[in-house]
């Protein structure tokens, strides 16, 4: 590691920590933060042709709204997400597998879900399995079986 900083949220200008990054020379850059942080960041970067093997943003080239926004300098970042629409999951749930999902979803709502709308609603289906396991809304034994069940949902095991 050549390079540790955290940054207050809101931050407007990534350009002196950028610098000493570029200086650092490394390898692998992984910058993590909220889509605006990381569409500034990325955006910087380029300005400043700070530069690595692997450049990963984390919550950021996931959303349509980063890519749109840092256009081709967005071409190779990597990123982590904890759900992406094109998985294929078969499920015990409501939805029957990912696919259904995301169709329902995006009906409704009229965008594809991300982690965060996808990781609510296996949240809300893993709770309703477990009532509907336990028989009742008793909290111990909802508990109970959430903590002794494995669930098949959209999202995931």
């Amino acid at each position: 590691m050549v390079y540790f900083e955290k940054y207050t949220i809101g931050t407007l200008d990534h350009a002196a920590a950028i610098t000493q990054i570029g200086a650092a020379k490394p390898d692998w850059i992984v910058a993590t933060g909220y889509i605006n942080d990381l569409i500034l960041i990325r955006q910087q970067m380029a300005d400043q042709k700070v530069a690595a093997k692997v450049i990963t943003g984390i919550n950021g080239p996931q959303y349509q709204e980063w890519i749109d926004a840092v256009g081709a300098v967005g071409n190779g970042v990597t990123t982590a997400s904890w759900f992406h629409s094109s998985v294929r999951y078969k499920s015990d749930d409501l939805f029957g597998d990912t696919q259904n999902f995301v169709k329902l979803f995006t009906a409704k709502y009229k965008s594809k879900p991300d982690f965060t709308q996808a990781s609510g609603s296996a949240i809300g289906v893993i709770l309703q399995m477990a009532i509907e396991k336990a028989g009742t809304l008793d909290r111990d034994k909802v508990r109970s079986v959430l903590a002794n069940t494995e669930f098949k949902t959209f999202f995931a095991r």
